[in-house]
């Protein structure tokens, strides 16, 4: 569904991602883990097209991602969840979904519009509520569903539990894993090791903008030497995410 290969990409005159490689296969959720500044937000926007990759292919299917402009992208199957939400503040719950809702065929959109309000039935009472005023919970869950009504292909989700209580990244895993589940690739950059171990199959670890570790779940379980190594963190401290 989604294979990157051989992508680097800058800041600036900072190179940031190098060489990388990864894919993504259909109804698979795969996490993109490493410390602060490693290039994980910068992976995610450059296959959202964000960020314009100085060298390598983007690949979705039959689109060259890499040749196309963001609103292409978005338009051939691409949902993104940013790190921070990125919502409207101004705007109501309702006003928020209606507006990614644009993209899909005027006879589809009201049933977008109730696709979204289906998944988390808390936005429905809270629809006419600024997304301001939202929880960062509530306000999660707003951006996950504005990503992932109109049926797309792929999802990019950056740091989704930031900020949110373990009860509410509990309700989140379950939301991704039901969304992997219609047959949707997911791609997850995540800081919260204990969700990405609970919820993706594979894993791949980014130190100094480049791939250094490809691995799938029951190995890092039975590897904690590896989280320890590039992560800095201990399968000791985990919490379980149901």
């Amino acid at each position: 569904m989604l294979e990157l290969t051989k992508v680097n990409a800058f800041h600036g005159l900072n190179h940031v991602l190098r060489d990388v490689s990864m894919r993504v296969n259909q109804g698979e959720i795969v996490s993109l883990l490493g410390r602060n500044g490693a290039g994980k937000t910068t992976t995610i926007e450059t296959i959202a097209g964000l960020i314009k990759p100085s060298a390598g292919s983007i690949r979705m299917g039959e689109h060259l991602l890499s040749t196309m402009h963001s609103f292409a992208i978005c338009k051939s199957g691409v949902g993104w969840v940013p790190q921070g939400r990125r919502l409207f503040p101004e705007l109501t719950v309702n006003d928020n979904i209606r507006l990614a809702v644009l993209k899909m065929p005027s006879t589809e959109r009201a049933s977008g519009l109730q696709k979204a309000y289906d998944m988390f039935p808390v936005l429905a009472q809270r629809m006419t509520t600024l997304a301001s005023n939202l929880s960062g919970g509530e306000q999660q869950m707003l951006a996950i569903s504005r990503a992932v009504i109109g049926e797309p292909r792929l999802v990019l989700m950056d740091e989704p539990s930031e900020g949110l209580s373990p009860a509410m990244v509990a309700e989140l895993a379950v939301v991704i894993k039901s969304v992997a589940a219609q047959g949707v690739a997911v791609l997850l950059a995540e800081q919260n090791i204990h969700m990405a171990l609970a919820i993706a199959s594979r894993h791949y670890i980014l130190d100094k903008g480049q791939v250094c570790y490809s691995t799938q779940t029951d190995e890092l379980n039975r590897r904690p030497d590896v989280l320890l190594n590039f992560l800095g963190v201990s399968t000791k401290s985990f919490v379980p995410v149901s």
